[in-house]
């Protein structure tokens, strides 16, 4: 590392063949003297690990392989590279970001020094990059979870989070706002930072895992604070998939009363439809 190098972006993959190249392409274009880039590859079996590591090797980038879920990664990094930079970012390589993305964040950052994060605006795109939809943010601060990708992080605030050993495996955005969000300010920004990618493989389409996710985290916040709780659940749905005997949205109401019943802090739960 450049001493004088403060920031530093870690782009992960894991299968992104497909769009490796184009996420590569709008972070190298940012890389300055302040910004430094490493790139992890999580155990991909498409031919994306051999893409990657050549070309780290061919761009002088240090490539590291963790064949590791996410949170285990975002573990490792903060453990390694948290006391070396000042500011740091995590770029998923389905995803792209935007032109003068990074000294944007930056700037506004170094605005407050009482600012953990700024989580930008997003459009979300398809697999050929045709914009779906734009996800404009107000110029404030996160009232909710923030994306964990693509938001910059003072490192002072998120060094010392751990996922795995508080057995947080998914949600770390939600997971990190809950931790750091009464002691550092979280601003919102409107400005477009990323682009954000659907396609099938997205945690997004896993509204199971999603719920567990979520669930795992307001749970280790829970026990992390010894918080005493006596709370009700309301679980929503959608009367046309019932109606149409949607045998998913069935299977899954089911599992989440299930999952709400084994949680000690719930003491009702509610069901709501769409027209209720």
């Amino acid at each position: 590392m450049n001493k004088n190098k403060n920031t530093l972006i870690y782009l992960v993959s894991h299968n992104h063949i497909e769009f490796v190249e184009s996420s590569l392409e709008s972070i190298l274009t940012q890389i300055d003297e302040q910004t430094d880039l490493i790139i992890i590859d999580s155990g991909s079996s498409d031919g994306s690990y051999e893409y990657l590591k050549a070309f780290a090797n061919s761009n002088n980038i240090n490539f590291y392989s963790k064949d590791k879920i996410l949170t285990e990664i975002i573990d490792w990094v903060y453990e390694n590279f948290a006391e070396k930079y000042k500011y740091i970012m995590r770029v998923d390589a389905d995803d792209s970001i935007s032109k003068n993305a990074i000294n944007i964040l930056r700037n506004k950052i170094e605005e407050d020094k009482n600012c953990g994060s700024v989580c930008g605006s997003w459009s979300e795109i398809d697999q050929q990059s045709n914009t779906l939809n734009k996800m404009i943010l107000d110029n404030g601060y996160a009232t909710s979870a923030f994306h964990g990708a693509c938001t910059l992080f003072r490192s002072e605030a998120v060094k010392n989070i751990k996922f795995i050993s508080n057995n947080v495996r998914s949600q770390d955005g939600l997971y990190t706002w809950l931790k750091i969000k009464d002691e550092w300010k979280c601003r919102t920004i409107s400005e477009i930072i990323f682009q954000y990618r659907r396609h099938n493989n997205n945690l997004s389409n896993e509204e199971e895992r999603l719920f567990s996710g979520r669930c795992s985290a307001y749970q280790a916040i829970c026990n992390e604070k010894k918080l005493q709780t006596n709370s009700c659940a309301v679980i929503g749905y959608n009367d046309d998939e019932i109606i149409n005997s949607n045998e998913d949205a069935k299977k899954n109401i089911i599992r989440q009363i299930e999952y709400i019943q084994n949680c000690n802090s719930i003491e009702n739960i509610y069901i709501s439809s769409d027209s209720s």
